[in-house]
């Protein structure tokens, strides 16, 4: 074979790698690097109900359940009420006394209600804050090839895919800051709930102690099950 042939060959078959697409976008690639993965967090903040549904949502949640203890510590009260105009003398101290601890519960219940509703709202409060500051994810379809990248090198700039995926790193690094902020916000709220006291114990006396042995071992860090615990 002549070798103006042979070499025309050459160039075409260098000519040809140069060309030839030699890299293409990675989101997992970006994903692994930034040790984030933004376009799936970015979909699981946008599914389900906007922010005026949630919202609305906590209020009526919050609401609810301040109300229903707060009749049940009405009719408490006007029980209480009518047995003193019924009763008279130690009759009517003795109910009063009985009743005490179950109006003492249903009035701390109704306080932790709404300790429990705000909880509420401030975790809906936070979702929707990282939902709506998170920037969107960047697209990195782009390609490029070895003349393109040596192009590029030699005046300084970059191609299409490097321009697509610095974007798309820089976006994922702010949306990872943007949930470690939230995390961060709201891990108090998650792992510290407002608890519940066990109502009172029919009988009074060692049954009332013994409710209240419960609850401090349910509110308490060392409880069985709690790391560190017995």
């Amino acid at each position: 074979m002549p070798i103006p042939v042979l070499i025309g060959m050459g160039v075409a078959a260098v000519g040809a790698t140069l060309l030839a697409p030699a890299d293409s976008g990675s989101l997992s690639e970006i994903a692994q690097k930034v040790g984030f993965n933004h376009p799936e967090k970015y979909r699981q903040l946008h599914e389900g109900p906007g922010s005026d549904e949630m919202s609305a949502a906590a209020r009526e949640l919050k609401e609810d359940i301040k109300t229903r203890f707060g009749n049940a510590l009405d009719l408490l009260e006007q029980a209480n009420r009518e047995a003193n105009i019924a009763w008279e003398g130690r009759a009517a101290e003795q109910f009063g006394t009985s009743t005490k601890p179950m109006t003492s519960f249903l009035a701390g219940a109704q306080q932790t209600s709404q300790q429990a509703g705000d909880s509420i709202e401030r975790q809906v409060g936070a979702f929707l804050q990282v939902r709506d500051s998170m920037p969107e994810p960047k697209k990195v379809d782009a390609t490029d090839n070895l003349l393109e990248k040596g192009g590029a090198w030699l005046v300084g700039s970059e191609t299409d895919l490097q321009q697509q995926e610095r974007e798309a790193t820089a976006a994922a690094q702010h949306a990872k800051q943007t949930y470690d902020t939230y995390d961060n916000n709201i891990r108090g709220e998650v792992q510290n709930p407002p608890r519940f006291e066990p109502p009172p114990q029919p009988g009074g006396g060692d049954q009332g102690s013994a409710a209240q042995t419960r609850s401090a071992s349910v509110n308490s860090p060392m409880s069985a099950g709690a790391p560190g615990g017995m």
